[in-house]
């Protein structure tokens, strides 16, 4: 006999043997299984959706904090799709112990892989329950000068809202380890501007300019003090400061108005900024001499 054909005939009955029995209705129920599994999960997803939902409706009627709503409803969130998948991998027939073996070692594995994770999940409760800030302070990251208003916090990173309109995130452990600046928690905001005048330009006019100027700005708030003095005297201008305050919310459109202001009221006074210039002197003689060596 031919032995190809003999190892084909005994493949093929090796194959039947395989199949025989009830092998193929256990794969086709534990597909419909999987199949059920997938369509619990979105099922029950959106039930936890709209659960988390309800509850941040019900904390914000009852007065709880935005920030502590949000974090709570985040976490909650997690929490109940973890358990979802848990729920669905023990109906599927694992057993608890199995999966308790595997949880503990993918936790182990995630914990020492995620272990800034980890931090960054401990810096979003002590955000959220220390309130160094809140959703809706305009806030600034001192190490990074990274500034905005927060737009949310999550468990593991904080969102910020430029006023360009750029979504920023930043690790929530960054914002616990650093100095954050909270500009709206004061209310106000100091608008400082400083402009450099000529040597030959007077002072006192320049100085009335400027004083007038923070006078007459309309979201100048008049309790507070304003002032104009010389910071410096600079190797090409005298530079003056004026500042005051106002509210936060009017920081930027107040600062650009008054840096546009200062420029016209200046040309307007012929009072000179001046700008880095060089000026290039020959000596006649010296061009004379070099021409002929030269020669």
């Amino acid at each position: 006999m031919n032995p190809l054909f003999l190892a084909t005939a005994l493949t093929a009955e090796d194959i039947k043997n395989y199949f025989s029995g009830d092998l193929i209705p256990r794969i086709v129920k534990f597909l419909l299984q999987v199949g059920v599994a997938i369509l619990a999960y979105f099922i029950v997803s959106k039930m936890i959706n709209k659960v988390t939902r309800w509850m941040k409706t019900r904390l914000e009627k009852r007065g709880i904090d935005r920030t502590r709503v949000e974090f709570l409803a985040n976490t909650t969130r997690v929490i109940l799709k973890i358990l979802l998948v848990v729920t669905i991998l023990l109906q599927l027939g694992m057993k608890s112990a199995t999966l308790v073996a595997v949880f503990g070692s993918v936790s182990v594995g995630i914990g020492l892989a995620l272990q800034g994770g980890m931090a960054n999940f401990a810096g979003g409760v002590l955000i959220t329950f220390v309130k160094p800030f809140a959703i809706g302070d305009y806030i600034i990251e001192a190490s990074g000068k990274t500034e905005g208003t927060v737009e949310k916090i999550d468990m593991f990173y904080t969102t910020l809202r430029t006023y360009d309109d750029q979504l920023i995130t930043i690790p929530n452990q960054v914002l616990t380890n650093n100095t954050v600046i909270n500009l709206t928690k004061a209310g106000t905001r100091r608008v400082r501007s400083v402009v450099g005048i000529s040597y030959k330009a007077d002072i006192d006019r320049a100085k009335a300019v400027l004083s007038r100027l923070a006078e007459e700005e309309t979201c100048r708030l008049p309790d507070r003090p304003c002032a104009v003095y010389v910071d410096a005297l600079a190797d090409s201008s005298v530079n003056l400061v004026v500042q005051f305050y106002t509210k936060t919310e009017d920081y930027f459109a107040t600062q650009w108005r008054l840096t546009e202001n200062i420029k016209k009221a200046f040309d307007a006074e012929n009072i000179e900024i001046p700008f880095p210039q060089v000026d290039v002197h020959f000596d006649q003689n010296t061009e004379g001499n070099a021409c002929r060596e030269g020669v």
